[in-house]
């Protein structure tokens, strides 16, 4: 999953997101380009999602994205968010959305 995550990041033309997914009870690595954005797909859960533009990583990988994209894995992709988001898609729990459920509070 790691080495396809990073694949279709590196791969991606151009500015968007590489995303993992779960549709219903199987995980999949997609990209989108500019704003575009799985959520609103019906069955699908967005777990996780890597910024592929430029101003995400000039600074610090100027032209490596595959660095950036290693680094993101390595240090900043949030695991049990992605996990809470799962088990939601296969029915054992609720995802995360905005706005937050007013009887949350």
């Amino acid at each position: 999953m790691r080495q396809r995550f990073s694949a279709e990041g590196t791969g991606h033309f151009g500015s968007g997101w590489v995303w993992l997914i779960a549709k219903r009870d199987k995980l999949e690595v997609i990209s989108t380009h500019d704003a575009g954005s799985p959520i609103l797909e019906e069955g699908v859960t967005p777990l996780l999602a890597c910024d592929v533009w430029e101003h995400a990583y000039y600074i610090d990988y100027r032209q490596d994205r595959a660095g950036w994209i290693t680094s993101w894995w390595n240090r900043l992709a949030n695991w049990s968010f992605a996990e809470t988001q799962f088990d939601a898609a296969i029915g054992q729990g609720k995802p995360w959305r905005y706005p937050p459920s007013q009887t949350a509070r």
